[in-house]
């Protein structure tokens, strides 16, 4: 209960001070308005615990009046503790402040604080003795005085209102009745009901200690009966209208701190003394005396007087346990983060070790591997031309069979009736079957010589009379049948290289171009061999015109076109010429795969290239490109302009 009426309390003050701060509801009529010498902030601290009855029906009037008056001046009010509003007065944090009699008696005799005005009850009199508080029992009740209290069930409000607990302990330090664990059995509303008198009534509290007048205003509006209850140390009236168990003080007073600036305290003096009576008849009057209600602090030793504690472990820890909590956290937090990241570093310090370890086997691998690189790529080179070397030995052996069988049957026939042209013949095909001979032992010793890694013997070939040799030895083949091969190469065009490797190139580009041609009839088979040289030039400056420019050759360049009609359906797919330079693909069924990967070697051995373009619509087919370094004795451009193109066509 005490904790729900606490946080009501709680919320009613801030409900309170957000009215207090909206646009002010009437003015005072005919107010002196002193706009001129106020500051356009004005900084009001509330000290707290003062009770809603002040909030609701004084400080909200009194913060509207002010605003009204002064419409361009900002009133900013804060709550303090009677500590924190020492403080602030002391150091000039805030320009006014509220705060109950004794706070403010204290502040005017150590910090030079002014009054502005106290507040006064309608029934008051003197403003200095406009507050006190009633002990109440039931009467019959076993506590007869204050010295019964201690002990018993007590209820009161709040146990920061000065005008009623801290009196009443005042009251009873006073008169020596405190005693250890006195308040054991206290009860705080919170300002929330039930009222510690209906407490008492109902006989759920014994002591009731609230406001003087309170039991009045309860027997007015009929709520409890007179003599039913009873005040406990009741004093005379003098000429106050309520029964009360202590002395009357000063209510809550407006103030100023010491040094404020003259025209703003005259201000607000002016501003609150002429102020209409507000809703309970509440008005601001100045208070002469003080000093009674200081001593309540002092009595008490709290606020600007309270003792310093003891430096005790319960002590320290009470005041600095959150931060405490909070060190202990971070440093379990350090801890753990050190704790994970230890583990996380020996984890990364393993991985890395392994890493190493592994790094150091494959440095040791790739060493060992180093000493076989060469012999692994004369492997690589020997594997493709040992398939080269498959189909291609196969067309001479199969003319060397044929020759052989030729002249067997031509020797037959000259040992029965011996005739000069036959034994011309079979001189002619000896010949040839020598040749085609030569050229297999010529195949064969090439690939032992990548076997061997010998180094290639280049000489100059003559261009015209390579493309006649490939094409003879493409006619030779099955390949050729039906196919027109059309020369078109310009005599003098020379390059350096090995003749045999040069022509394979050439044979394997032939029987590939006859090969995209299959589908169409023997007519449309066509297939045309260039040749050019080709090479660039770079500008360079001149020494003594930098306007000028020479050129300087670069290394020139013998191309070699063969172009195919391609197949009858339609060109080639994208992704089918985009495969044209890869290793191990065949668009052959019988092919290996391997003939422009190996014509792309040789090309790249003579420090040549291989490309290939479509050719323009209408032709479905390619051009291969074969560039070739030209040997230093060829002709240059202008030079070959005056050749004519020798073209031959054939028909096999």
């Amino acid at each position: 209960m005490s904790v729900m009426s606490i946080r009501l309390g709680l919320l009613l003050s801030f409900l309170v001070v957000s009215f207090a701060s909206a646009e002010p509801v009437f003015a005072a009529d005919g107010s002196v308005r002193l706009a001129n010498a106020m500051p356009s902030v004005v900084r009001i601290g509330l000290q707290k615990n003062l009770g809603p009855d002040f909030l609701i029906e004084s400080f909200a009037p009194t913060m509207r009046l002010l605003r009204s008056s002064h419409p361009g001046t900002r009133f900013q009010t804060s709550f303090y503790s009677a500590d924190e509003l020492t403080e602030a007065v002391r150091n000039r944090k805030i320009d006014a402040f509220f705060a109950d009699s004794a706070l403010f008696g204290v502040l005017q005799l150590e910090a030079g604080a002014m009054q502005i005005a106290a507040r006064a009850a309608p029934y008051v009199r003197d403003p200095s003795q406009a507050a006190s508080f009633a002990v109440i029992v039931r009467r019959g009740s076993h506590i007869r005085t204050l010295a019964d209290v201690p002990g018993e069930r007590i209820a009161a409000e709040d146990k920061g209102s000065f005008s009623t607990w801290l009196l009443f302990q005042g009251l009873l330090k006073n008169n020596g009745v405190l005693k250890e664990g006195w308040d054991a059995k206290v009860r705080f509303t919170g300002y929330s009901p039930p009222d510690p008198i209906l407490l008492v009534q109902q006989a759920a509290a014994d002591v009731a200690v609230v406001p003087a007048c309170r039991l009045e205003s309860l027997i007015d509006a009929d709520v409890v009966r007179e003599h039913e209850l009873t005040v406990l140390n009741e004093q005379p009236l003098d000429g106050f209208p309520c029964r009360r168990s202590a002395d009357l003080f000063p209510d809550i007073v407006l103030a100023v701190p010491a040094g404020t600036d003259a025209e703003l305290a005259s201000s607000l003096s002016v501003t609150v003394m002429s102020a209409p009576l507000f809703g309970m008849g509440e008005r601001w009057r100045i208070a002469s005396d003080f000093s009674k209600a200081a001593d309540i602090y002092k009595l008490l030793g709290i606020g600007p007087y309270r003792e310093p504690e003891e430096p005790t472990f319960r002590v320290f820890w009470s005041r600095y346990r959150n931060g405490i909590i909070a060190v202990f956290a971070a440093l379990a937090l350090l801890a753990l983060h050190s704790f994970l990241a230890n583990r996380l570093v020996e984890k990364r310090t393993r991985a890395l070790r392994a890493a190493v370890e592994e790094k150091d086997r494959a440095a040791k691998a790739a060493r060992e591997a180093q000493d076989h690189l060469a012999q692994l790529e004369r492997s690589s080179v020997v594997s493709g031309l040992s398939s080269m070397f498959a189909h291609e030995v196969r067309q001479p052996l199969a003319a060397v069979v044929a020759y052989a069988g030729g002249i067997r049957l031509a020797a037959k026939r000259v040992l029965t009736s011996p005739d000069a042209e036959t034994e011309r013949r079979i001189a002619d095909a000896a010949e040839t079957l020598a040749g085609e001979a030569q050229r297999v032992s010529d195949i064969v010793e090439r690939v032992r010589s990548y076997a061997k890694s010998g180094g290639r013997k280049h000489e100059r070939i003559d261009v015209a009379r390579l493309v006649e040799r490939a094409k003879t030895l493409f006619e030779h083949g099955s390949a050729s049948v039906g196919t027109t091969v059309d020369l078109r190469v310009p005599e003098g065009l020379a390059v350096r290289g090995e003749p045999l490797e040069l022509e394979l190139a050439l044979v394997n580009l032939l029987r590939n171009a006859a090969a995209a041609m299959t589908d169409r009839p023997a007519g449309e088979r066509r297939i045309v061999i260039g040749a050019s040289l080709s090479h660039s030039a770079e500008p360079s400056a001149d020494a003594g015109d930098s306007r000028q420019e020479t050129t300087k050759s670069s290394p020139s360049f013998v191309v070699l076109t063969v172009e195919d009609e391609g197949a009858a359906a339609g060109p080639i797919a994208d992704e089918v010429f985009a495969r044209l330079s890869e290793p191990v693909r065949s668009g052959k069924k019988e092919g290996l795969g391997l003939g422009l990967f190996i014509v792309r070697r040789i090309a790249e051995a003579h420090g040549g290239s291989l490309l290939f373009q479509r050719r323009d619509p209408p032709s479905n087919g390619l051009c291969a490109l074969l560039r070739l370094p030209a040997d230093g004795n060829a002709p240059r451009d202008n030079e070959t302009a005056t050749h004519q193109p020798t073209e031959s066509t054939s028909k096999s």
